[in-house]
């Protein structure tokens, strides 16, 4: 069972941008507020907001695994797909670097990143794939609070849901203490080995 605590946190309030995310088989981070779990095959709206007249719609799609089979990004009008292990700008698969008027994709260490030129200090998009599917999708846009998991109990429950049925499933729960580690190694030294006691590559 992979989800023995690794760490207890509190809240802390940092000046960095906000993201709002999803992992693993269904937890969400919103920008603001609690995390929750929602497991479903249904597309929905990830994050939609306006700024400064743009507006920005994010769409996904988990697939049976449990995994993001899709994810539509549009920023105004201009789409583009994540789908079957391609990036697909106005109906054709594009290799990472890319450029073009609205945005630059490019590869980001283990993750791939998507800057938009339109609002070029307000959104950006991080995902992390395995094979032909995104484990990890991150949407970061203007805000001033971020939050450490806050309760350690609620943590738990959260993981147990996440990996119910994914046990063996590493690209599943790994994303989770992944998360973990980002949010709170900064605070709590205990939690710098969690790769080893997870049993998560790198």
């Amino acid at each position: 069972w992979p989800c023995s605590p690794i760490c207890s946190c509190s809240v802390v309030t940092l000046l960095y941008s906000a993201a709002c995310k999803t992992y693993g088989s269904g937890i969400t981070q919103p920008l603001t507020g609690e995390k929750f779990y929602v497991r479903s095959e249904c597309p929905f709206n990830f994050i939609t907001f306006t700024h400064d007249k743009v507006d920005v719609i994010v769409t996904l799609t988990r697939g049976k695994s449990g995994l993001i089979s899709r994810a539509v990004i549009n920023v105004n009008n201009a789409k583009i797909s994540l789908e079957n292990g391609h990036i697909i700008v106005e109906d054709q698969s594009v290799s990472v670097p890319y450029n073009d008027m609205y945005r630059h994709i490019f590869q980001y260490g283990i993750y791939t990143k998507m800057k938009s030129k339109v609002l070029p200090a307000a959104f950006s998009i991080l995902w992390q794939s395995f094979g032909n599917e995104i484990s990890l999708f991150w949407v970061r846009a203007l805000s001033y609070m971020k939050n450490c998991f806050s309760d350690l109990d609620w943590t738990m429950t959260l993981c147990g849901h996440n990996v119910d049925g994914f046990e063996k499933r590493p690209e599943i729960y790994c994303p989770f203490f992944h998360e973990i580690a980002h949010n709170c190694s900064e605070f709590y030294s205990e939690v710098s080995d969690w790769r080893i006691r997870t049993n998560c590559r790198e």
